[in-house]
């Protein structure tokens, strides 16, 4: 897939939001796995001294897809997209969390089943950005949309 300049450094702002983000190379992969432009999406950076990960799950019309992106010393990446119809069940699980120590926070998790490939999980309680927490939120909600009204 040929996507411009333009459109790449758009999706590398919204999809690597939460700073550091791997070479030109790494954001293409991603950019061609997703097809980007997509419907939704939950993105979520993870990084300390010794490593940085960045995993995406994507909702794109019929098709649920999910990279990442694992820098612990050799870069590694994958993808994988399947299609809605080999959907066999989505699990949801709420957890409360308190943020500031008076008002409680639902946070959801999702897991996606196919009926033949790995599992695609997306737990908003390991989202560190408010932000990524929303889109994931957003994701969760999407993916339940298409797979209810289908």
């Amino acid at each position: 897939m040929d996507i411009g300049e333009d459109a790449l450094r758009d999706f590398k702002t919204e999809v690597f939001n939460a700073g550091r983000s791997p070479g030109r190379g790494y954001v293409q992969f991603f950019a061609d796995a997703m097809r980007w432009p997509v419907d939704a999406f939950a993105s979520r950076t993870v990084s300390d001294d010794t490593r940085f990960e960045h995993h995406v799950a994507w909702l794109k019309g019929n098709a649920i897809g999910s990279a990442s992106y694992l820098a612990d010393g050799e870069p590694t990446l994958t993808a994988s997209v399947q299609s809605l119809a080999r959907v066999v069940r989505i699990e949801l699980r709420a957890a409360n969390v308190r943020d500031d120590g008076f008002t409680q926070t639902v946070t959801r998790s999702m897991t996606v089943h196919f009926s033949d490939a790995a599992p695609l999980g997306v737990d908003l309680s390991t989202f560190s950005s408010w932000a990524q927490r929303e889109q994931a939120d957003l994701f969760i909600n999407a993916v339940v949309d298409a797979l209810t009204q289908g």
